[in-house]
């Protein structure tokens, strides 16, 4: 396959929502953490953080990956579709 057509297929795939690693995130742990920083990087104000989880409102997420750089514990990723 050339490489034109490779990257024609990468460029087509789409982006799924984010995903949390619960085996990674503080909050899974912790019941006293303080680690907002995924909150505090996100524009959109998707993610929904409460006293019992974390948790994404997916109707505001615009799949921007700002949250995933800002995870300390690369507790969230993204895959394509």
């Amino acid at each position: 396959m050339s490489d034109a057509h490779l990257l024609r297929d990468y460029l087509q795939q789409k982006w799924a929502l984010p995903d949390i690693m619960v085996e990674r995130c503080v909050y899974t742990h912790c019941d006293t953490a303080n680690c907002q920083q995924c909150v505090d990087n996100c524009p959109q104000q998707a993610w929904v953080l409460t006293d019992d989880s974390l948790g994404l409102d997916t109707a505001r997420c615009n799949l921007c990956g700002l949250c995933v750089g800002a995870c300390p514990e690369s507790a969230i990723r993204f895959e394509f579709q």
